[in-house]
């Protein structure tokens, strides 16, 4: 069983492209152990994985794409602030049990297939 505390967060790209808006995983030692696990068995396994995302590792959750500049995603914080979704986030815990292969191609996701950790 692994549980992560979440804060809200907000990453931007370019300024010219979609903004990201998500929630952080913080306290994530086991959730990087876990996939050093998965990726050190994909390699033995001859499964060639990408060297993009294996840097720097930031776990988070994805909640929305902003692609308009009408919005201020500064202002989307601080009203999201407003509206307590601090006092629901912070300090809250999040049940990982499931991995999942996914074919993402722009902004389609397709589940590929499933499996159930033993927690």
């Amino acid at each position: 069983m692994l549980h992560h505390k979440a804060r809200p967060t907000n990453t931007t790209t370019k300024p010219h492209q979609a903004q990201v808006l998500a929630i952080e995983v913080t306290n994530n030692e086991q959730l990087s152990r876990l996939r050093t696990a998965i990726i050190s068995t994909l390699r033995d396994s001859g499964v060639a994985i990408s060297d993009r995302f294996l840097g720097d590792f930031k776990p988070h959750i994805t909640i929305a794409y902003i692609k308009t500049k009408k919005v201020d995603p500064h202002a989307l914080l601080e009203n999201a602030r407003e509206l307590g979704i601090e006092r629901e986030l912070t300090g809250k815990t999040l049940l990982i049990n499931t991995i999942s292969l996914i074919l993402a191609r722009e902004n389609n996701y397709r589940e590929i297939t499933r499996h159930r950790l033993k927690c």
